[in-house]
């Protein structure tokens, strides 16, 4: 925590205050201002800060220049008229004041490391537990390669001191012998669990090390034998062992989190890794629910079981034509399920989000996690889902304000901020961050940039993926659309909705501009309507959308705007409220 006149400035929170209220600015404003400070005294060149505040994107210098400026005017209080930022003339910038160094900053996630004295005191442990690599590959054991670190990394996730990496971003880097230097680069993390596995008779050999990233050095290593039937000792052990290999003080609440979720039996915990596993794979989404479903009837009080199985119905529901109508209910009972039992497991509050937003509930979903955010500042998930609510809200620029965050926090955490920004008009960002499959923005920002060809390619290459149903038909219409072939696009458009198979209220917007766009204008008028009322309603995009434009002389559209606007008003004020313009440093 750095202190200057009558300010505070936290590194790892990005969160400016004074006299213990936070001053309200944007995030990259403030990510200027903690690397000037970090260099108090030395001139800091314009190419340094554009390297380090917009690591991922061409800018132009303007956008740096918008930044100090923030800056400047959130440290030029009414009475306060002493310089904190002059300007190097042809070269960059200088923080000049006074900064004292007031050691750690009271966040949870934050530990010390010995440094010089001009570096920053806090920063935050970040762990990345990586895939195991099977030595002989067995199916008796395969499944464990995947499950056994997501099963720590769960665990571990729960916890104020530690900050730890997603399994998605795990998988990224399962390649054998991986490059440490690229994985603290693009994984943001300095520390990795590596482990291998071999199956040997009736049992299962772990060898795991924790190592230090990039350097390598070992910090602690682990090998045991272990049976199928006592997999929740086995991670149970490796879970400890890291943390005991750390200067890490466990709070009484971590030492509790650590012994909350246990499972009744061990065939109850190798029937929920084993489910996790085929839980990857779309096709076998249907296996995994029942293997779910049979972990919890020998162990009904695991909650993360529940997590997972309410995920899984959610996917199916959203994305399987031939899924159960009532799956969206079985899911909002298992996550409230979960959150009944462990009302602190991270799990269930993050996998929540996107159900809770997709059965209207943004705004709750929003307040929910505005609260966790105040007290998980390092915590990437928690942003990730403020990105999704947002942007349902309709709030774009606190939506891309929590993608910053997150991104800070996590460079390969995957958020929905491509709608965000296709819906508000930054169409090269929307393609450069479009991380979903399909990635309905990035063909839609394609198309809005004049590269249809391009587009194009993109979903002939999608076809390819045995996508569900629904999705098809979408895609198929749309690539219709793009080669001028309307009455393939009309016959692919009819189909859809005879399907039936389109739940989530974003996801009928975008049905809607298809069928305007091919002229169904009826259908076209109610999907959108749904939409709205379902719990979608981002003015803007409707405003602006030129495939709506069949639909803007109707006064059934003129409807859809005012109530549009209505409820993203009450979403603006519930946004406020809830102190979203002091964490993200933006005004709705």
């Amino acid at each position: 925590m750095y202190q200057f006149g009558p300010f505070e400035l936290d590194p790892v929170a990005l969160r400016l205050t004074r006299g213990g209220a936070v001053v309200p600015l944007t995030a990259k404003a403030v990510e200027t201002l903690v690397a000037l400070v970090e260099r108090r005294g030395e001139t800091v060149t314009k190419e340094e800060l554009l390297r380090r505040v917009w690591p991922d994107a061409t800018v132009e210098e303007n956008n740096l220049t918008q930044a100090i400026s923030r800056a400047r005017k959130a440290l030029r209080g009414e009475s306060d008229q002493a310089s904190y930022i002059i300007t190097v003339p042809g070269k960059g910038y200088r923080f000049v004041a006074s900064v004292h160094d007031a050691g750690a900053a009271p966040v949870a996630g934050v530990r010390t490391r010995a440094s010089a004295p001009e570096a920053a005191a806090a920063t935050v442990t970040r762990l990345i537990v990586l895939p195991f690599r099977v030595l002989r590959p067995e199916p008796a054991i395969d499944f464990l390669a995947f499950s056994l670190p997501d099963a720590i990394t769960t665990s571990l996730s729960n916890l104020e001191s530690i900050v730890v990496r997603s399994s998605v971003t795990a998988a990224r880097f399962a390649a054998e012998g991986v490059d440490l230097e690229a994985l603290a680069a693009q994984a943001g993390v300095d520390l990795a669990l590596t482990g291998t596995l071999l199956h040997a008779g009736e049992q299962v050999r772990v060898n795991a090390q924790l190592v230090e990233v990039p350097g390598g050095a070992v910090l602690w290593s682990h090998s045991q034998h272990a049976s199928l039937g006592n997999l929740f000792d086995l991670q149970d052990r490796v879970t400890r062992g890291i943390l005991s290999s750390l200067p890490i003080p466990l709070s009484a609440r971590d030492e509790h989190l650590l012994v909350r979720d246990v499972p009744a039996t061990p065939r109850a915990f190798e029937l929920y890794l084993r489910a996790n596993q085929l839980s990857t794979n779309p096709k076998r989404w249907a296996e995994a629910r029942d293997l779910y479903l049979r972990c919890l009837e020998e162990t009904p009080e695991y909650a993360p079981a529940w997590a997972r199985l309410g995920r899984i119905y959610r996917v199916l529901a959203l994305y399987s034509g031939e899924a159960d109508s009532r799956d969206y209910g079985r899911a909002q009972h298992a996550f409230r399920r979960a959150l009944e039992i462990n009302p602190d497991l991270s799990l269930a509050h993050n996998l929540y989000t996107n159900l809770e937003v997709e059965l209207g509930g943004a705004s709750d979903a929003m307040a929910r996690l505005l609260e966790r955010a105040r007290h998980r500042p390092a915590d990437p998930d928690v942003f990730a889902g403020l990105v999704h609510a947002c942007r349902y809200s309709g709030l774009l620029d606190a939506a891309i304000a929590a993608y910053e965050r997150a991104h800070r926090l996590d460079p390969q955490v995957r958020t929905s901020v491509a709608h965000a920004y296709w819906m508000r008009g930054d169409y090269d960002a929307a393609v450069r961050t479009d991380c979903e499959v399909p990635p309905f923005a990035a063909v839609t920002a394609l198309e809005a940039l004049g590269r249809e060809r391009d587009a194009i390619e993109k979903l002939a290459a999608l076809e390819a993926l045995g996508l569900p149903p629904g999705m098809q038909h979408y895609l198929r219409a749309v690539r219709a659309v793009l080669e001028s072939r309307l009455d393939d696009a009309r016959t692919a458009g009819r189909t859809m909705l005879e399907a039936g198979v389109v739940r989530d209220p974003c996801g009928r917007y975008y049905v809607a501009r298809l069928l305007a766009r091919i002229g169904e204008v009826e259908s076209a008028l109610g999907s959108l309507r749904s939409a709205v009322e379902d719990g979608f309603f981002c003015r803007v995009v409707f405003e602006r959308d030129p495939w709506l434009d069949a639909l803007r002389p109707t006064t059934a559209f003129a409807d859809v705007i005012r109530e549009a606007a209505r409820r993203q008003d009450a979403a603006a004020r519930r946004f406020s409220d809830a102190g979203g313009a002091a964490l993200l440093g933006v005004a709705v």
